[in-house]
């Protein structure tokens, strides 16, 4: 998996919306204004229960229709609105949403008018943990695509991720990118939560983020795995609406296209994880662009990378990290490969350029390594915003390059801010358990290995017992150890036999684990 192909959440505030009952005559309409910073999900499902006088009504919705207010008949006489409201709340500038529930009760006086109250909380909303996604957001947004002929764009993501974030932040709540993203209606699905498994069994998801467009019906016109920087995305939505083939009738194409649309073609399949198909497209000795880039994916070799850097230096972010999959590199090739990348660093935006000296320093003798990491963190730390809710997606891995740079103190710091800032949260706690227990701070690392399994839900939740238990067993606790997987492997819900998911593998990873003890 590449840097750019791995999400993390946001904190949240106790405090709850308030809710808003307008009237005229015998039309009501309610309506919800979020806490500052979040904002209701616009595809989401929302649920009003209500009483109106002796009637009592149910409205499903989705979030729009509560940010456009919920249309309600008022029968004469009717002297208050009293129920439930049920919405999922998210984060400007991320993906992590919590599910809401709050009652009201809200009096009506005069033909017209307008009264508001702080929502108060239900046992259900005190129960709900906070998400990186809600249920029902994927069947909401193809029920919406269709009513306003968009297109759905489905975001794979995980709370852990980092380029995910990135791609929250930068992209899908920017309101600069409103324009770019109105062709589509978006739908987030939480990777980690049991109810995703459906979702990306059908869609052969196992990389995040995973982008995936389709039309109305379901059928996909093209899918993205990694997310490639503002820019790229950009200009990826442009293409994809722009009557894009989808990549179901790119093989019966093959025959009617040019070797370079051929190339072209082949390139979106082996992006879509569909190799095979990729290469029955592929033009034989064609050397263009799109065919090497095409040929490095599926079979990576120092030649190809070589000539994509002297061809096409511009789009070396495309094929940069295929080196960590080829090894030592012979002297020319690695000569080649360093100033293309080094080039790629004074050109590109500061994020990806951090990137790109990672990808040195990996490749760089030992006692170069250090620098370079430094280097790289340096880079990606000066361009941060210095707003925590925007600049998390970048702390794990500024944290990893100032660890790795020698520089543990520093590493550890950003991580406990960013623990702090967000406790509730699973991600930094699971970040920091892993780093203190390479270091050997056993006790320390225990402690973030707890808050990790206390906030994490689903997939994420099985890593934070994995770890928990490894940290056990190096403090010579393997009873503990023992009884907590044990709990965990009970506990743990399970995918339908055929269903390819992670969640497979971690509960094997487990089982396995708890077995060697």
């Amino acid at each position: 998996m590449t840097l750019w192909m791995c999400l993390v959440s946001f904190a949240f505030a106790a405090e709850l919306p308030e809710v808003e009952l307008g009237w005229h005559g015998a039309t009501g309409w309610i309506t919800a204004r979020p806490p500052a910073g979040e904002h209701v999900a616009p595809e989401a499902p929302v649920t009003a229960e209500l009483r109106i006088g002796e009637q009592r009504v149910v409205i499903d919705a989705s979030g729009l229709d509560l940010q456009e207010g919920l249309r309600l008949a008022l029968p004469p006489g009717v002297s208050s609105v009293e129920g439930a409201l049920s919405m999922s709340l998210c984060e400007d500038g991320g993906t992590t949403c919590r599910l809401v529930n709050v009652g009201f009760d809200l009096p009506i006086s005069g033909w017209r008018g307008r009264a508001r109250q702080p929502g108060v909380a239900l046992d259900a909303d005190a129960a709900s943990p906070p998400m990186f996604a809600v249920e029902g957001a994927v069947e909401a947004a193809f029920a919406r695509a269709k009513s306003d002929e968009r297109l759905v764009l489905l975001d794979f993501s995980a709370v852990w991720c980092p380029p995910c974030n990135l791609l929250a932040a930068e992209v899908l709540h920017d309101p600069e990118d409103a324009e770019a993203l109105a062709p589509f209606v978006v739908a987030v699905v939480d990777v980690d939560a049991p109810w995703s498994w459906a979702l990306k069994d059908r869609y052969a998801v196992g990389a995040y983020p995973t982008l995936i467009v389709t039309d109305v019906d379901g059928v996909v016109i093209d899918r993205m795995e990694g997310y490639p920087g503002e820019e790229a995305f950009e200009a990826w939505l442009t293409q994809v609406q722009a009557g894009m083939l989808p990549l179901d009738q790119l093989a019966a194409k093959g025959p009617t296209m040019s070797p370079e649309e051929a190339a072209t073609a082949a390139l979106r399949l082996v992006r879509a994880n569909r190799a095979d198909e990729a290469k029955a497209l592929l033009p034989p000795g064609l050397t263009s662009v799109d065919a090497l880039l095409t040929r490095l994916a599926l079979s990576p070799d120092e030649a190809t990378l070589t000539q994509l850097c002297v061809l096409a230096p511009e789009r070396v972010y495309e094929y940069a990290f295929a080196a960590l999959d080829l090894g030592e590199l012979s002297a020319e090739g690695a000569a080649t490969l360093r100033a293309t990348l080094l080039a790629g660093v004074a050109r590109l935006p500061p994020a990806q350029g951090a990137d790109l000296l990672y990808v040195l320093g990996v490749m760089a003798p030992t006692d170069q390594q250090p620098a370079l990491f430094g280097a790289a963190a340096a880079l990606l730390e000066s361009n941060l915003s210095g707003d925590i809710a925007v600049d998390r997606g970048h702390y794990g891995f500024l944290a990893d390059l100032w660890i790795s740079a020698g520089q543990v103190d520093h590493g550890l710091a950003l991580l406990q801010q960013a623990a702090a800032a967000y406790p509730e949260e699973f991600t930094f706690h699971h970040a920091l358990s892993g780093q203190l227990l390479t270091l050997g701070r056993l006790p320390e690392a225990l402690a973030e290995a707890e808050r990790a399994v206390t906030t994490g839900y689903g997939d994420n939740r099985l890593r934070a017992e994995k770890r928990r238990a490894e940290i056990l067993v190096a403090l010579g606790r393997k009873d503990e150890a023992k009884a907590h997987l044990d709990a965990a492997i009970s506990a743990a819900e399970r995918p339908a036999e055929g269903v390819k998911v992670r969640t497979t593998r971690y509960l094997k990873e487990l089982e396995t684990y708890r077995a060697g003890l």
